[in-house]
């Protein structure tokens, strides 16, 4: 089912983000610790208060910028667990319930003690529900395919905002951590 296509492109596509945005967090750290390494070395103190609280701190904001994500994460699962659980399946059920619809009702003028005995009263009232319910298939695929494209739309905006709110993370994360490497090369 599309729905489902969808679900796991765009898990995929998260996934493949997240583990994009790992590897920055540890670049940029990599990056900072190096440059401020450089400095001490220049400045011929690697034990230099300055310089050591400096290169802790790469530490402390990669961890941070981490725990942030692991919660732009945890937000995203759970957005997609409700916009599945409450909101795509039952509707997808309501659409099964329907479309059985014609087998549940032959099976209830079967299962009706004078079916067989008046055969043709019988026939003659299946055929009537059917021609009453002839463009149900119809009803229902237009249905599903409103409901899966609504429910597009929604993976959309999830994931626009996720993106969105992992790019902000990252890019206050690096700038930060310039910052950091600027300071460190105050110290003397």
């Amino acid at each position: 089912m599309d729905h489902s296509l969808r679900l796991k492109n765009l898990n995929a596509q998260f996934i493949s983000r997240y583990g994009f945005l790992v590897s920055n967090i540890s670049e940029t750290k990599q990056h900072a610790k190096d440059e401020i390494l450089e400095h001490a070395l220049q400045i011929g103190g690697t034990q230099n208060p300055c310089i050591v609280t400096k290169y802790n701190e790469t530490n402390r904001r990669a961890s941070q910028v981490a725990d942030d994500l692991s919660v732009t994460m945890r937000n995203l699962a759970t957005d997609l667990t409700h916009v599945t659980r409450n909101f795509f399946y039952p509707n997808v059920l309501r659409y099964q319930l329907e479309s059985t619809e014609l087998q549940s009702a032959v099976v209830q003028r079967l299962a009706l003690p004078d079916a067989l005995i008046n055969l043709p009263d019988t026939l003659e009232d299946l055929e009537a529900h059917l021609r009453e319910n002839a463009d149900m298939v119809d009803r229902v695929v237009l249905l599903l395919d409103h409901e899966v494209a609504a429910f597009g739309g929604i993976m959309n905006r999830i994931r626009r905002e996720i993106f969105t709110e992992a790019d902000e993370i990252m890019s206050e994360y690096v700038s930060n951590m310039d910052k950091l490497i600027e300071e460190a090369l105050q110290c003397v």
